[in-house]
């Protein structure tokens, strides 16, 4: 039986999806000449893009640990730090990006896409934590 779409749950897996989609888009964006020119692209973008991906490998391990009952908060607190690692490497690409737009003069509508792909990532992954923390919390 299916679940109409209004009353769907958000769960891990569409954290998953929002990191994997910030990473695909920054790598594209990282790669595009027209986004960062040569002569600045060295600077910027292997610091850009380590964040975004960085953050997914983060959730991904944090998606993996499976908590067992009998968890004396040890293997809880692993998965704990990967979200939390997660949401730190989404902060550091939102500074890189704003230096980025200041200093490279990325167009203002690339930033506010690319902002809005971290804002929601960030949200849903905040989503994700508080869940955890009602879920593990003894």
């Amino acid at each position: 039986m299916s679940v109409v779409k209004g009353k769907r749950k958000e769960n891990d897996l569409q954290v998953i999806r929002s990191l994997r989609e910030l990473a695909i888009h920054t790598i594209g964006c990282c790669c595009n000449e027209s986004v960062f020119p040569k002569s600045k692209r060295w600077l910027y973008t292997q610091r850009i893009t380590n964040e975004a991906v960085d953050a997914l490998l983060c959730a991904t391990r944090a998606n993996s640990v499976r908590v067992p009952e009998d968890d004396d908060g040890t293997i809880y607190r692993y998965r704990q730090l990967q979200q939390v690692q997660a949401n730190a490497h989404l902060e550091g690409l939102e500074v890189l990006l704003s230096l980025a737009y200041e200093l490279v003069k990325i167009e203002g509508h690339r930033v506010d896409y690319w902002t809005g792909l971290i804002v929601d990532a960030r949200k849903k992954l905040q989503g994700w934590i508080n869940s955890d923390r009602k879920r593990y919390t003894k």
